[in-house]
């Protein structure tokens, strides 16, 4: 009998533990995800600030950041995730753009 209650407990822990798992994974997967109302204000502030820190306006970069700070804080992210991993374009994806428009002008 106790070896029988033993297991079940045991059993169900390990149970427990394997779908908490599996919920934390999935949590840490979709933390970086803007809504699609917030997604192209988020991409606005990205790009502005990068320009801004390439010309080293420290007024504007730090503007910037706080407004993209307050879009994470909205929607749960947090602060110490980098920039580049919520925005829709990274900082490479946005040098090509950058070069590709200016090569057109």
């Amino acid at each position: 009998m106790f070896w029988r209650c033993w297991c079940r407990s045991l059993y169900t822990h390990k149970t427990m533990t394997i779908a908490a798992i599996a919920i934390d994974d999935h949590r840490q997967d979709m933390r970086h995800v803007l809504p699609p109302e917030d997604q192209p204000h988020f991409d606005s502030y990205y790009s502005r600030w990068i320009d801004y820190r390439r010309d080293n306006n420290h007024e504007q970069v730090e503007s910037m950041e706080k407004r993209m700070r307050h879009v994470m804080s909205r929607n749960h992210i947090p602060p110490a995730v980098p920039f580049d991993e919520i925005a829709s374009y990274g900082e490479r994806d946005h040098d090509r753009d950058r070069d590709r428009d200016r090569d057109h002008q």
